[in-house]
């Protein structure tokens, strides 16, 4: 079973839009000339949110926690099992196919067609 965790990025500022995780991954994969956004088990869920299977990608988590504690940034962190999680709404396709890869359930909406 895949060991799941969510990184969520608590300091975004809207009037400040570089100010974000995928950001700060950008930043750090810059100073170190190494691929962390690129990497399996890395899934970009949006700009202030990334899933990681620790199995595969432990090590980027770690890198990335570190330099938001350096410059002193809130974040959270949580573990999951992919049967405990539920994607709702649309994703992008690599998002989905990671998603599906890692067994989390898709809860469809209802359609608006109407006939």
């Amino acid at each position: 079973m895949n060991q799941l965790t969510l990184l969520i990025y608590l300091d975004y500022d809207p009037k400040n839009p570089q100010n974000d995780l995928i950001s700060r991954a950008r930043y750090i994969e810059k100073e170190d000339y190494g691929s962390l956004l690129g990497r399996d088990g890395v899934i970009q869920l949006s700009n202030n949110a990334l899933l990681f299977d620790q199995t595969k990608s432990h090590d980027v988590i770690v890198q990335l926690c570190n330099d938001l504690i350096s410059i002193q940034r809130p974040y959270l962190i949580v573990a999951l099992e992919a049967n405990d999680a539920l994607r709702v709404g649309p994703l992008s396709k690599e998002a989905q196919a990671s998603l599906k890869t890692y067994g989390v359930p898709v809860l469809c909406p209802p359609s608006t067609k109407t006939s």
